[in-house]
């Protein structure tokens, strides 16, 4: 068996990257992320792609349609090492025999549900593969999870922090597309490598922005475009036309792209297959140096930098819904926090101060609609500051969603939770 030292970020998007045409060809929504350190160690690489391979597909074929997440997370403590990939996803669900077919062939079995979630399906087990550590979590009318656990014992960490920002503040990145899931995953992590992010719809409102700004406005040091998102190569070249060769234009193409049989075709642009690796990330934060002018003249369409993310908080008793909200909020721009039950909800808003509360009605300790009233008579009282509380609830009725407006909720929105439907109710009720 052939045993390498691997970076297993890279390896990670790559089993991404094999997966996405799925997704597109089922037209469902996806995200993209890495956080935690870089981290190396020895396996034999074949066994790890096959895994990660296996545990991406399940998540895509246990959907028909909606939204799906890859999300892998690197925890080291002193000599311990967790690496945790997840691969979950909100919508409309595959059936019953589609779903068993999957937990059959990643040799999962059935577990017991939760006490408090008697209509959940459960299921663990090892791969054999690589014996990574495999959790299943599947809650009707709400979501589904696949885990992959590794514990590495010989692993290092990389040191690969972003530079700090220049003198005139971070460098500056354009991405060009409607608002798509993808691209908003891709700004959340440039934004955490210290890059100020604009979004612009499409390649023609750059074009009108630059003809409007002056020529000493300052220019982006990376502009990313999406093919799959409606960029074509000649809208790139005319903006690499109009853009100070300085500037680093990036075309982002999924796996199979006619484009990466002549990549070559676009002069003075990298072609990239999607999702970009925490690496290719690193390598433009590493090269932009532009911090001459003083003041830039944009105007930003999303949050510029990382701080300025507004932040949600998730209230659920049942992780699965609280890893598949948390998911759709980053890929909106948001930032996420999480509280298991109402009593933790109230402290979280005493320490945390969210833009608004994504809130459950049905929780232990304390429930939705009880934690709702407690935190408006504290926000009356000045005790915290006021914010926005939606309900997301499976119980979808009339009645219900009176209760919920008569406790002071500001929205209500019925699991499974959809991100158009998330984005235009936080829109209505944040006024961000």
């Amino acid at each position: 068996m052939s045993v390498e030292r691997v970076d297993f970020s890279e390896v990670f998007t790559l089993a991404a990257r094999q997966v996405v045409p799925s997704v597109l060809a089922k037209s469902q929504s996806f995200s993209f992320d890495y956080r935690g350190p870089r981290i190396t160690f020895p396996i034999n690489v074949s066994r790890l792609r096959r895994t990660l391979h296996r545990v991406l597909c399940g998540a895509i074929d246990c959907l028909q349609s909606g939204f799906v997440m890859f999300i892998a997370e690197a925890e080291v403590q002193g000599n311990d090492c967790r690496l945790v990939v997840t691969a979950a996803g909100s919508g409309q669900p595959s059936s019953d025999e589609a779903i068993d077919a999957v937990l059959y062939r990643l040799e999962m079995k059935a577990a017991p549900p939760p006490l408090l979630a008697r209509n959940a399906r459960t299921a663990s087990g090892r791969c054999p593969i690589t014996g990574a550590q495999l959790e299943f979590s599947y809650l009707p009318g709400e979501g589904l999870l696949f885990r992959a656990t590794f514990h590495p014992a010989d692993f290092q960490v990389l040191d690969d922090d972003g530079e700090a920002p220049g003198p005139w503040g971070p460098s500056r990145a354009w991405l060009v597309s409607s608002e798509d899931a993808a691209a908003d995953s891709l700004t959340r992590r440039l934004q955490r490598l210290g890059w100020a992010v604009t979004r612009f719809d499409s390649c023609a409102h750059v074009q009108v922005h630059l003809g409007q700004a002056s020529s000493r406005s300052r220019k982006p040091e990376l502009v990313v475009m999406f093919e799959f998102d409606g960029a074509t190569p000649e809208a790139a070249m005319r903006l690499r036309d109009m853009l100070p060769e300085t500037t680093k234009i990036a075309y982002s193409v999924a796996a199979g792209s006619e484009l990466l049989r002549n990549p070559e075709s676009l002069p003075g642009c990298d072609v990239h297959i999607h999702p970009f690796s925490p690496a290719e990330l690193l390598a433009y934060t590493h090269a932009s140096s532009s911090f001459r002018a003083p003041r830039s003249g944009d105007t930003a369409l999303s949050p510029l930098l990382f701080t300025d993310r507004p932040l949600v908080l998730v209230v659920d008793d049942n992780e699965l819904n609280r890893v598949v909200a948390c998911g759709l909020l980053e890929a909106l721009g948001y930032e996420a926090t999480t509280a298991q039950h109402g009593l933790e909800a109230i402290d979280q808003c005493r320490r945390m101060s969210p833009h608004a509360v994504l809130m459950d009605i049905d929780m232990p300790v304390l429930d939705g609609l009880d934690a709702t009233l407690e935190l408006r008579r504290l926000q009356r009282v000045g005790e915290i500051p006021p914010c926005a509380i939606v309900a997301a609830t499976a119980a979808n009725s009339r009645t219900q969603a009176d209760l919920c407006f008569a406790s002071g909720m500001d929205g209500y929105l019925a699991k499974p939770l959809r991100l158009p439907q998330l984005r235009a109710e936080l829109r209505r009720v944040t006024l961000l």
